[in-house]
């Protein structure tokens, strides 16, 4: 399975660098192009050990004419997982490599790269349109990249994220032969301090050597087969043991063998196999389309009317991250600011409707923000906003919504635009001003779906009570129009997307149909229009905009 996977990669890079370079009339290179990089992605996620040798092994392949965009884009697929880049952007960033080191070969007497002008004009031209921005990003630097040294351009503070990425991979795919802490050190002293977490994580895994590495002694050849955070996985010849696990390599290996040679050693310890499968570039992954169980069972339980307190309290300490932060927020939120120190006592102080809302809120947010995408900070701004703004309105009115419970509502209203796969490569968030009161109208996106359909579903995956879904189903109606017996609940979460859209992303004035809204929930909220000015003082410290682009 491994080995046909590696087979089937270097013969579609084959193919797909022929095509790029050809040009024929059928070619579309952006679609080429984000073939591979999702194609090299998965190879990197499912098979992570064989990934880390491939990225040595491609430069012996006779069948790859074309060995640079292949690994310079396998690098990236790998440092990307690690870092916890998103899916999609990682897809398309990781293409967008590929197809550019098309068009460059590199010189090993002057040691630059060189691009055909020609090839690289012609891929310019297919590269047009909003969702190809990251793609022309790349583009723009080709020059650099002919530079000597180029990795000394790091320190540009114009530089973009994934110009960085471009640049830090290129000169990693050219300079690693041997050791990879030999052709990161440049990298990470040109480097921006801000980007030492990213580098950080990379040391420990992938580490210094990589699966593929063999050297000798007088025991014999000693050959790296797998690589965990911690240890490698070594086999040496003329030992009964195929594997022999070791924190650190008694000497620094010679060369890297071939994928076909990795392979037959790959297979010879199935235990030692087992344990590395589970270990992945990224870490443990989380759906979003699905709580924890745990934090499931936790919500299961508050919903039974005949609660055991002192069962939940022991569920809950079994996670102790939500635990945590279960006491921190009841000893904020008691009125007496009573030091709470038990899970128990934070149930108490804090009621076991609102100890749910809490804790899934808790969930959702960690889940929503797994994974970098040039937006995840803007989408997690607005979000941050609206949650805020519903708590701090519902605890000023009288309705059947907590103020935990509001923030719950509204967090759950835009979690889509965190898996939208159009805004995984947009620089800029496509807002549409009209209508703030309403979630489906947020977004200038082509689609067949309305954003509330997307929350309603993910609420319902959640086992959310039926008055949060029902509150999200009113999205589409005048806040007048809501349902009589959710007008208030519905009003809150309405006010409160409206006010954080105006102030975040609408400088000017407000639609007729926003303005209506307004003055509809101020009226069946039973508020004076001062109280809009305190709450945009309450939330002033949160109203501000990221960067894009940038960490």
């Amino acid at each position: 399975m491994v080995e046909s996977a590696y087979t089937a990669l270097l013969q579609q890079s084959q193919r797909a660098s022929a095509a790029l370079i050809r040009q024929g009339s059928l070619l579309n290179v952006a679609k080429t192009g984000l073939t591979m990089g999702k194609q090299i992605v998965e190879f990197a996620r499912h098979y992570p050990q064989a990934a880390l040798v491939a990225v040595n092994a491609i430069r012996q392949e006779s069948t790859l004419t074309y060995p640079l965009p292949l690994k310079t884009a396998l690098i990236t697929a790998i440092l990307g997982l690690r870092s916890q880049l998103n899916d999609h952007y990682l897809q398309h960033l990781t293409g967008a490599t590929f197809t550019l080191l098309s068009a460059a070969t590199y010189h090993r007497d002057t040691q630059t790269l060189h691009f055909d002008t020609t090839v690289l004009q012609g891929l310019k031209k297919q590269i047009a349109g909003p969702q190809l921005a990251l793609w022309r990003n790349l583009f723009a630097i080709s020059r650099v990249l002919t530079r000597p040294r180029f990795f000394r351009y790091l320190q540009n503070p114009g530089l973009t994220y994934p110009q960085w990425w471009l640049i830090n991979c290129s000169h990693i795919s050219i300079h690693f032969t041997f050791n990879f802490f030999d052709a990161l050190r440049p990298v990470l002293l040109a480097s921006p301090t801000v980007y030492e977490s990213v580098i950080r994580s990379w040391l420990d895994f992938p580490g210094e050597y990589w699966p593929g590495a063999q050297y000798a002694d007088d025991k014999g050849k000693h050959s790296l087969v797998f690589k965990t955070q911690s240890h490698y996985g070594i086999n040496t010849t003329n030992n009964e043991q195929p594997i022999s696990w070791q924190s650190s390599l008694s000497q620094r290996p010679a060369h890297y063998i071939r994928f076909t040679q990795w392979y037959a050693l790959y297979g010879e310890d199935e235990e030692a196999k087992q344990q590395v499968q589970a270990f992945k570039f990224e870490g443990r992954r989380f759906p979003v389309s699905h709580p924890p169980a745990a934090i499931l069972n936790i919500v299961d339980m508050l919903q039974n009317s005949d609660i055991n307190i002192g069962k939940l309290s022991e569920k809950v300490q079994q996670e102790p991250a939500f635990a945590e932060a279960l006491k921190h927020s009841a000893a904020l939120d008691n009125r007496l600011k009573i030091p709470v120190k038990g899970v128990k006592q934070a149930i108490m102080t804090y009621g076991t409707d609102r100890v749910g809302d809490m804790l899934v809120l808790e969930a959702l947010i960690q889940r929503l923000n797994q994974h970098y995408f040039p937006l995840g900070r803007s989408c997690h701004n607005l979000l941050s906003v609206s949650a805020n703004l519903a708590s701090l309105i519902a605890a000023k009115v009288e309705s059947r919504l907590s103020s935990q419970g509001a923030a719950l509502v509204v967090s759950f209203a835009l979690a889509p635009i965190f898996s939208l796969p159009a805004l995984k490569v947009l620089p800029r968030l496509p807002h549409k001003p009209v209508a703030l009161h309403d979630i489906n109208t947020l977004l200038h996106l082509k689609s067949s779906e309305r954003l509330v359909d997307y929350a309603t579903e993910l609420a319902t995956n959640w086992h959310q009570p039926a008055i949060h879904r029902a509150i999200l189903q009113q999205f589409g109606r005048e806040p007048a129009q809501a349902s009589p017996g959710l007008r208030k609940e519905f009003a809150i979460v309405s006010l409160s997307l409206l006010l954080s859209r105006k102030w975040l992303l609408t400088p000017g004035q407000m639609d007729a149909s926003s303005i209506a809204a307004l003055r509809q929930c101020l009226q069946i909220l039973g508020l004076k229009p001062d109280f809009i000015s305190e709450l945009q003082t309450s939330v002033g410290a949160l109203l501000w905009s990221p960067l894009p682009y940038r960490l």
